[in-house]
């Protein structure tokens, strides 16, 4: 019987006559559909015995099929499985959506975590530290993940020096009280600065890589801190697509702009929604049927007043996007 078949039928009748070996085909991603929705087949996943082609019997267990990201799934659902869980499957990424359930982490034995799950949990969920006491064992990436959101550890870490450029840059954009420790400035490179300073511009004067900001980097920095516009270097570098975002944030540059023949619709769309004033420079040519329907049907973000704008030197544009 195909999985999904055999899924479906368990979950409309778990009484089914279903044969021991029938259980052997099922995925992780099966499991967790069916376990779901129908935990009490947790005996058959933790130990189903089934029968071997020469006759003889082998007890198997299932739950190594399940990757972290299905773990997480599952847990969700049906935290009582959360002892059954193989943690060094996880990444972060899935573990985080578990750290935001208290009955799940009341329930998982920390010292059963990989460290890298241990700073993660730790960081949401610092009350849980008097169940640790193996601070030796962090890594600088486990005290970067931990100290951006609890710095209150910091009297804890012995691994400063084994910092590096990027872990610092990531560590002071939340943290910037721990500058005094970092010997890695000379390892930032453009992108590692253009994020830093996004957020704690008072670094400008230790930035010595201006020079290696790609066009990327400047539009992000830009976008939150414009008073660096004088040591961009990369203007004419700006796609269309890069000056509508960057003219959205920071409508002065406007003057800089020399690529507004290559906006397309959707670029139009987003410069207006926030800076109408330039609808005098839209070429509503480039819109297609989307972009209009996008643009004056289904955005409450379009105010009046710009409607308004664009009935009174375009009339025929509504006319047209409702024909579309």
């Amino acid at each position: 019987m195909a999985n999904k078949k055999l899924v479906n039928l368990l979950l409309q009748d778990e009484n089914a006559n279903v044969a021991n070996e029938e259980f052997d085909t099922l995925t992780g991603g099966d499991w967790v559909r069916l376990l779901s929705k129908k935990p009490q087949f947790a005996d058959k996943c933790d130990c189903n015995e089934i029968i071997n082609n020469d006759g003889s019997k082998t007890t198997v267990s299932y739950w190594h099929k399940l990757t972290g990201n299905q773990w997480s799934d599952l847990l969700i659902k049906q935290p009582q499985f959360v002892d059954k869980c193989d943690w060094n499957k996880m990444e972060c990424y899935f573990f985080k959506l578990l750290n935001k359930r208290k009955d799940i982490v009341e329930k998982i034995e920390i010292n059963k975590l990989p460290n890298t799950l241990i700073a993660c949990l730790l960081s949401r969920q610092p009350q849980f530290a008097d169940k640790w006491d193996k601070w030796d064992y962090f890594a600088a990436y486990e005290w970067r993940t931990l100290l951006a959101e609890q710095p209150q550890f910091a009297d804890k870490c012995n691994k400063w020096e084994e910092f590096d450029g990027l872990y610092w840059c990531q560590l002071l954009q939340y943290q910037p009280q721990f500058a005094n420790k970092c010997n890695k400035w000379e390892e930032f490179n453009g992108s590692d600065w253009s994020i830093l300073l996004s957020y704690q511009p008072q670094f400008a004067d230790k930035c010595n890589k201006w020079e290696e900001f790609h066009r990327l980097y400047w539009c992000q920095l830009l976008q939150y801190q414009p008073q660096f516009a004088n040591k961009c270097n990369k203007w004419e570098e700006f796609s269309g697509s890069d000056w509508s975002i960057l003219l959205s944030y920071q409508p002065q540059f406007a003057d800089k702009c020399d690529k507004w023949d290559e906006f397309n619709g959707i670029d139009w769309g987003l410069l207006l929604q926030y800076q109408p004033q330039f609808v005098d420079r839209c070429k509503f040519s480039k819109f297609n049927a989307e972009d209009w329907r996008w643009f004056l049907m289904d955005k409450d973000e379009f105010c009046d007043s710009l409607k308004a704008h664009l009935l009174l030197i375009h009339p025929e544009l509504f006319l047209e996007a409702k024909q579309k």
